[in-house]
């Protein structure tokens, strides 16, 4: 269940909004199957030891499913689940976790004059969602209150300008039509965004001060040295994420031409030069957050998915 709450100031052509979404008994994952952690930082690799299987073709088939049945020998691990014949046992969809959603939202608008107009949006966004810390919080089912990992700052620049070229326009408005045709009634738009970077999740780990870096680079994103292996069965305590510690950020610029031409009365034909990432920028995918990957701890290593370099796209359209 979600329930939004917005305020709305105005002021000319400038909007400011303060909203909020609380969500409750949103669906989260659970595995029925666990075993409790705190027996393996107890016991250590005593709980991975192979002993005899006391399943082994105990029942047919139909009577006991899962690969259990099959094994001579099996870690003491599996045999203390709840269902041991079983590995996990996923709940999906199950009721319960929350979320706060708060922002701040701005909007500065140019009405269309002279052939021009542009909008600016502005979003500062604050949200926090239950979640498992870790492990032993699943087991339990214990949910703490945790900061997402969303852009905090989003930035979004629309504009369209009417060339000033052609019939009906400041320059060349009594053109002949050959060079109407050819240099006349060009409209060019553009679409820009900005992205702060999101929030990295980190695994457990022995941390040592701030992670942080004033100037991160694709080499070294943040402070790797602070950072040692987690021993096995030692319970995490570092936080999930840490506030100066992001992704890198986004930046974007796609634009259009466009060029329509009056066939008839109803019909018109429409000549379009679309450019998508027009700088040419690289956006690089998050850097690697396990220590225990240390040829790539730290360093961003490709660009992100879905992402691309300069495109150019052409089409005509008739509209009638």
């Amino acid at each position: 269940m979600r329930t939004s709450i917005r305020e709305i100031r105005t002021r000319g052509s400038k909007r400011k909004c303060g909203f909020m979404n609380l969500g409750r008994d949103l669906p989260y994952g659970f595995d029925r199957n666990q075993v409790d952690p705190r027996i393996g930082f107890a016991q250590q690799n005593a709980v991975n030891a192979q002993v005899p299987n006391p399943f082994f073709n105990l029942l047919p088939a139909n009577r006991m499913p899962g690969t259990l049945r099959t094994q001579r020998n099996t870690a003491v691990s599996q045999l203390l689940r709840p269902y041991p014949h079983y590995t996990t046992l996923a709940e999906t969809l199950r009721p319960g976790a929350e979320n706060r959603y708060r922002a701040l939202q701005m909007q500065f608008q140019r009405p269309f004059v002279n052939g021009f107009n542009m909008t600016i949006g502005y979003n500062y966004n604050r949200e926090r969602n239950l979640e498992f810390y870790d492990n032993v919080d699943n087991f339990d089912q214990k949910f703490t209150w945790q900061p997402a990992t969303n852009a905090r700052h989003r930035v979004t620049g629309a504009a369209m300008y009417e060339l000033p070229f052609g019939k009906g326009r400041k320059l060349m408005s009594t053109a002949n039509p050959v060079a109407n045709a050819v240099l006349g009634n060009w409209d060019l738009s553009g679409l820009w965004t900005y992205n702060s970077g999101l929030y990295l999740r980190f695994p457990g780990a022995l941390v040592n001060g701030n992670p942080g870096l004033d100037n991160p680079a694709k080499n070294q994103w943040f402070n790797t040295s602070a950072f040692a292996v987690l021993p096995p069965f030692t319970r995490r305590a570092n936080p999930l994420q840490y506030d100066d510690v992001k992704g890198p950020n986004t930046l974007n610029l796609d634009m259009t031409l466009a060029k329509g031409f009056q066939i008839t009365e109803r019909v018109k034909f429409e000549i379009r030069l679309e450019g998508y990432n027009v700088a040419n920028a690289f956006f690089g995918a998050n850097p690697d957050t396990n220590p225990a990957n240390p040829a790539n701890f730290g360093r961003i290593v490709s660009q992100r998915a879905g992402v691309f370099g300069r495109q150019y796209q052409y089409t005509g359209r008739f509209y009638f």
